[in-house]
């Protein structure tokens, strides 16, 4: 018969080497890094909308530079045709035909029973006609509106929006990246939820430049979803070099040992 006092000792050297093999395995994986491909950057943009209608009378920036808050990306017109400035009492005879004929000219076209092209004929009759009675108080009737910059970053402006383009109230005219505070969103197995911790060290690659690495810290976690343990991270050296956009694949190593 087996002694008692031999069958607790056992017990008791169980439970010691169980115990062990768990504190090992939880120790292991709490000290080894941890890597993940599914992460991506992520640029907080702010957009440029315009607050008048008009045209596009000036860029003083292009799509890539760099711009402050408070700049002044260009200008709207709110008059993009001079035919509101002319003195029209001082139309010739032939002058009044020629505007005659153009307001003709548009009404047809707009009912498409002229073609395109006949009706720029007349527009362009039309204005050269009345080129040399422009109103000497044109410009003091033109509104012009400065856009400005909402914030410092990197400027995109739309595709649409070039000098001499018509714009639109609440119409998108670009929008400014904050490329100095943009940051990682990283997934990982909900099995490291309890391991990643704020403030960890971490080595990132952008896919787009793997020649480069770049150190990083875990600033916060969010929940978990159907892609993982959600991780925010900050990039600790300037990309203001670089040209990212948002989403761009990034690789993140968490550094645990």
């Amino acid at each position: 018969m087996v002694n008692k006092k031999i069958l607790v000792w056992i017990s008791v050297l169980v439970v010691i080497i169980l115990s062990a093999g768990i504190y090992g395995y939880n120790y292991y994986n709490s000290h080894k890094d941890i890597e993940t491909m599914v992460a991506a950057i992520q640029i907080d943009f702010e957009e440029i909308i315009s607050e008048h209608d008009g045209i596009i009378k000036e860029l003083n920036f292009k799509t890539s530079d760099k711009i402050k808050e408070g700049d002044i990306i260009g200008t709207i017109s709110k008059s993009d045709d001079n035919s509101d400035c002319l003195d029209k009492s001082q139309m010739t005879k032939e002058q009044k035909q020629a505007a005659a004929k153009y307001e003709n000219a548009a009404i047809m076209y707009k009912d498409g029973i002229i073609t395109k092209e006949e009706y720029d004929k007349s527009l362009a009759e039309y204005r050269y006609s009345s080129k040399n009675i422009q109103s000497q108080n044109c410009k003091e009737k033109e509104e012009i509106y400065k856009i400005y910059s909402p914030k410092s970053g990197k400027l995109f402006l739309s595709d649409s929006v070039t000098e001499g383009s018509k714009i639109s109230e609440n119409q998108t005219i670009g929008k400014v990246a904050d490329i100095k505070n943009l940051t990682v969103k990283a997934y990982f197995s909900p099995k490291y939820k309890k391991i990643i911790k704020d403030g960890d060290n971490a080595e990132i690659k952008i896919v787009k430049y793997p020649e480069k690495t770049f150190s990083g810290e875990v600033v916060t976690k969010d929940k978990i979803d159907i892609f993982g343990q959600s991780v925010i991270l900050k990039i600790n050296e300037s990309v203001d070099n670089l040209n990212l956009e948002n989403e761009d694949a990034v690789i993140v190593k968490i550094i645990k040992h």
